[in-house]
């Protein structure tokens, strides 16, 4: 059993089509000072939900040095997530590009060392917590190999997700290694940029406490 706790801060920003030059970028933030919040909260349609976790809003020890924060704790043996829906009357994420950014840091890990141990985060259209073929775009990491496969071992990875794929299968020669770990304590800033008529996206990854750096522009992406 791999006990994991984590904090986060999010900020979405949807950017309009340079065709609309006249329009301003429609901005969605979540500055975690309640939770799980309500459905009617500008640019949402759900509040959050957080199935077999525990998660609370916290101050001491911000992340990044920042204000409140959401603290989650997961340890049990079952998958969990932390969800919210996006209001497309805002922003349409299967017509509109969009920017995604956020902040994390895990402050407890336990024994993140086996192919069961996983950690992603995920745009997905079909509303799951898991690794499959609705998801728009994946970042994770995998505590360790199943039998002869190699997930990395702990290592970040982007999904190069083909939106032709339809099997529902996680093809791990899609894992894109960032070659960056996944080490408790360290804070990571994620910056996520989708395409939709593209299908492409572009992930950034920051270690803020080592200052790595690791950049793929070009991923291909579902909507």
């Amino acid at each position: 059993m791999t006990r994991l706790t984590c904090i986060a801060a999010a900020l979405i920003t949807g950017a309009l089509w340079q065709a609309q030059p006249s329009m301003h970028a429609a901005v969605i933030t979540e500055p975690f000072d309640s939770y799980p919040g309500n459905a009617t909260d500008p640019g949402w349609t759900t509040a959050w939900s957080d199935p077999n976790a525990t998660a609370t809003v916290a101050t001491s020890d911000p992340v990044n040095g920042g204000g409140s924060y959401l603290s989650v704790t997961h340890d049990s043996t079952g998958d969990s997530a932390i969800v919210r829906t996006l209001d497309p009357a805002v922003l349409n994420t299967q017509l509109t590009p969009y920017t995604i950014s956020w902040d994390i840091r895990f402050d407890t890990l336990g024994d993140f060392s086996a192919y069961s141990d996983r950690v992603h985060f995920t745009a997905n259209t079909g509303g799951s917590a898991g690794s499959n073929d609705t998801a728009s775009w994946l970042i994770g990491a995998v505590g360790g190999d199943n039998g002869g496969t190699d997930y990395f071992d702990g290592i970040w990875y982007f999904y190069d997700n083909s939106s032709t794929t339809t099997n529902g299968a996680f093809n791990t020669g899609s894992m894109v290694n960032t070659g960056m770990q996944l080490v408790e304590g360290d804070t990571y800033s994620f910056l996520v940029e989708v395409d939709p008529a593209a299908q492409t996206y572009s992930a950034t990854i920051t270690n803020l406490d080592t200052m790595e750096t690791e950049v793929d522009p070009g991923i291909r992406a579902r909507v």
